[in-house]
């Protein structure tokens, strides 16, 4: 009977570890042993696998580009409407953006209102394919199987607090960028550092939002944003600083490619040859641009939901996790 109690122990703390291995290559790793470029690595790669769980949701990241460009060109044809209309000539439109002279005080409130609406449409659309992506990761990451349909449905279901976030961020990013073109170098700094401030308290604002259930007000989406950032990346946050680099490394090369590829057929293959290979490089941009922007909000997500609820979603080391958050002396160093 003792002898059957012991292998019947054992053979539970080897399904317990299995169960607890994490997916798709999300390495176990001793904190003391990874690096920040190595750390920052894996987090990348853990927010691959999840991603590859749900390919489908690459398709936000492509309708948050289109809509932005819909919203912008919206915004030209605006800009064409009045010049039509006289509302606008083409000089005094070239005079406000090359700065050449300075503008009345009409002209300054009528480019000012102008930028900062169109802004805020890009803003929005922005704001509300991320929350559908974070709301499809959160699914995910507590058991279920999100769909597009699911995450929109999500994202529609909070358009009104994301509206109102939406509004008050960009209304104080634009006070800031406003004060900062009518002061001297100093005072440019510290707007600088205060944009800076402001976008790091409220990276977790749309997670917020989209994951709680009632309506959540925009202040309330600030300062529940500044709670977590406090609470996690508040003296460091390795894994973010970390993807970023990472995404630069991949980008650049990448960039200088495609660049290269067009200048190499109009100087050796001809106008038909850059006829071809334009579309594909753009194409390939666009589907990488997709995909950094859907692994960062994935990461975004599982950054949140450990937060939240101090469980680490499936492809993620906790400890990875807990280093990303806030590293101790002698974590990846």
């Amino acid at each position: 009977m003792q002898a059957r109690q012991n292998v019947g122990m054992f053979n539970t703390h080897i399904s317990m570890e299995t169960s607890m291995m994490p997916i798709a290559g999300a390495t176990q790793q001793q904190p003391h042993k990874i690096g920040k470029f190595k750390g920052s690595f894996l987090l990348l790669r853990a927010s691959w696998s999840t991603l590859k769980m749900d390919r489908e949701l690459l398709l936000l990241p492509l309708y948050s580009m289109f809509a932005g460009l819909a919203v912008f060109l919206v915004g030209v044809a605006f800009v064409v409407l009045a010049m039509q209309v006289g509302i606008i000539s083409y000089e005094e439109l070239e005079m406000l953006f090359s700065g050449t002279e300075e503008p009345s005080l009409a002209q300054t409130a009528l480019s000012t209102g102008y930028l900062f609406i169109v802004g805020l449409g890009v803003a929005l659309t922005t704001n509300f394919f991320t929350a559908a992506l974070v709301a499809a990761a959160l699914y995910r990451f507590s058991g279920g199987n999100p769909t597009v349909g699911y995450a929109l449905q999500k994202a529609r279901e909070h358009f009104w607090a994301i509206a109102a976030f939406t509004l008050l961020s960009w209304t104080v990013l634009s006070a800031l960028r406003f004060i900062s073109e009518r002061v001297p170098f100093a005072g440019k700094m510290i707007t600088a550092f205060l944009g800076v401030a402001w976008s790091l308290a409220t990276m977790f604002a749309v997670p917020h939002i989209v994951a709680t259930s009632r309506h959540v007000g925009p202040l309330e989406a600030v300062k529940e944003s500044a709670g977590v950032f406090r609470k996690t990346w508040g003296e460091n946050f390795i894994g973010g600083i970390g993807l970023s680099v990472i995404f630069a490394i991949v980008l650049v090369p990448v960039v200088l490619l495609l660049i290269a590829g067009p200048a190499l057929a109009v100087a050796y293959g001809g106008l038909f040859t850059l006829i071809v290979t334009a579309p594909f490089a753009i194409a390939v941009l666009i589907a990488l641009a997709a995909g950094m922007e859907a692994i960062s909000g994935i990461f975004r997500a599982a950054l949140y939901h450990y937060a939240t609820t101090g469980e680490s979603p499936a492809a993620f080391d906790k400890e990875l996790l807990r280093a990303a958050f806030k590293p101790k002396k002698g974590w990846f160093v």
